[in-house]
């Protein structure tokens, strides 16, 4: 039933008609100022047609001819339609061509058709009067009852309509043109044009790779670039960029932060140690910036665990270098003896000649974990946090984990201490890299003496006291420090000749350099 056959209307049916407040909010203060009638059904507010502004009643009386007489209906469109086509601007190459061209496709024809129907539609609101959503549903209703005259494809092709239809096809035409108004025949659900142009995809998750925080609408210019033919619309690739998020979380989150992915969606059933049964099996070395200014400036930490028994031993240098990972080699091997295998990264600390010839000498095994997999190493990762919670934290000099922690220590400080020490220097570095040291060798002989969880409460040093067997050791530690000396500055190796080994102008002499005799010795 119509509104006009109504004799009580509520406030939102009559909001926004003529004579009538624009919002239902100031509906009933102006029926208390006019007096129009009103009663209650239920929490509502209901409205006496007789009693409103006769502009009001007039409107309601004009959308009830139109919707309960079709003929007066049609006669109204076509008007509108004469109108509108006179008003429609000279054909251009944007126009679409007759619907019955023969090398047009099943998807273009049905384009140009909803079109067209889109066109009519708007001719009907032109002469209606009403606003494009109140003619829609009139339109669509008239459409579907045949009562529109239109070119018998474009009826054959569009059977029926709703008003609802017509608002999203208006929408895909604003935003992506005739392409928008195609229908996807073949694609399945899920389906995005996008996948159907692999090359098309593969430039969209590079750019997604390359900067994880770029907004769609960079990524659509990006694309109407490199592939202007597809007139893919910037809606339709946010859709595609966010049904992948969806279907690949974990890439997802590995590309914009490596290791929070890892915690957050790797599984971590059993244990990473379970396949290691005794002392120097498997050590992982690693290292880090220790977040802490000393007073001889920045330092990195160079870390040895072992896995089986859970002692560790540091290095502490001014950087990561070959040097620095071949001492703190050194250091664990004189205190626990000759490991069969280290996993190490991949970086050129961690793999220049230099160190690895000095391994092979060892006969130690090396084995180089993927950039960014802390996973493959999360023995000796999980110590650098312990140690930066245990010790670094609370030393003067602590510089924070990150920018924004360091922001915050800085800011604690006074607006005095700011000026007098200056921009650079608001971080209080007391501490000498000696006295650090220090610290942390005090702080490993603790560490190695206290309760375990990964141990079954045993300590690292009670683990290692209950193992029997052998282990492979170094008893000359001159032997030690020549296997892992490093090569003299600018020489790529040392020749054996018969006269013996030259080192800095020096001959040395040895009985066991005879089986190396005129070939290099790293």
């Amino acid at each position: 039933m119509s509104t006009a056959a109504r004799q009580w209307l509520s406030a939102a049916e009559l909001a926004g008609l003529p004579g009538m407040p624009t919002r239902d909010a100031d509906m009933s203060r102006s029926a208390s100022r006019h007096g129009w009638k009103t009663q209650r059904q239920g929490r509502a507010l209901l409205y006496c047609v007789s009693s409103l502004p006769p502009e009001t009643q007039a409107e309601l009386a004009r959308r009830a001819a139109l919707s309960e007489h079709p003929a007066a209906l049609s006669d109204a469109y076509k008007a509108g339609a004469a109108l509108a086509e006179a008003m429609r601007p000279a054909a251009s190459a944007e126009v679409p061509a007759p619907l019955s061209a023969p090398a047009e496709s099943k998807a273009s024809a049905v384009a140009r058709a909803r079109l067209e129907v889109l066109r009519h539609r708007d001719a009907f609101a032109a002469a209606s009067g009403l606003s494009k959503s109140e003619a829609a549903v009139f339109f669509a209703r008239a459409w579907s009852d045949g009562r529109i005259e239109a070119d018998a494809e474009v009826r054959q092709l569009i059977p029926t309509v709703s008003a609802s239809t017509l608002a999203r096809w208006e929408a895909s035409e604003r935003s992506g043109g005739m392409a928008g108004l195609a229908p996807k025949y073949g694609a399945t659900k899920g389906r995005s044009r996008i996948d159907e142009h692999p090359e098309v995809a593969d430039a969209i998750l590079g750019m997604m790779v390359q900067m994880p925080h770029v907004r769609a609408k960079h990524v659509h210019e990006m694309v109407m670039t490199r592939f202007p033919e597809l007139q893919l619309s910037e809606p339709t690739v946010r859709r595609w960029m966010q049904a992948w998020q969806a279907a690949h979380p974990y890439e997802w989150a590995k590309i914009r932060n490596p290791d929070a992915a890892k915690s957050r969606y790797l599984p971590a059933f059993g244990s990473a140690s379970d396949a290691i049964t005794r002392p120097c099996q498997q050590w992982e070395l690693d290292s880090s910036p220790a977040d802490i200014l000393l007073a001889d400036g920045r330092h990195s930490l160079i870390a040895a665990v072992d896995v089986y028994t859970r002692r560790v031993r540091f290095v502490l240098a001014k950087s990561s270098t070959a040097a620095a990972v071949a001492a703190v080699v050194r250091k664990a091997i004189l205190a626990w003896g000759v490991p069969e295998t280290i996993r190490t990264d991949n970086g050129r600390d961690y793999t220049s000649t230099y160190l690895m010839e000095a391994l092979r000498a060892l006969e130690i095994e090396q084995v180089l974990c993927p950039p960014f997999s802390g996973d493959k190493k999360p023995h000796v990762e999980r110590i650098f946090g312990t140690l930066q919670r245990d010790v670094i934290e609370i030393l003067p000099g602590y510089c924070g984990h990150s920018v924004s922690e360091r922001q915050a220590i800085e800011a604690r400080r006074s607006k005095a201490q700011q000026i007098a020490l200056g921009a650079d220097n608001l971080i209080e570095t007391t501490l000498t890299s000696d006295e650090l040291r220090g610290i942390l060798d005090k702080w490993v002989t603790a560490y190695e003496q206290r309760p375990h969880s990964g141990l079954g409460g045993l300590s690292p040093a009670e683990v290692a006291r209950r193992y029997q067997g052998a282990i492979r050791r170094i008893e000359d530690v001159r032997a030690l420090d020549m296997l892992l000396a490093e090569a003299p500055a600018g020489q790529k190796g040392r020749t054996v000749s018969k006269s013996g080994l030259k080192v800095e102008g020096a001959w040395f002499i040895a009985g066991e350099l005879g089986e190396y005799s005129w070939c290099c010795f790293l």
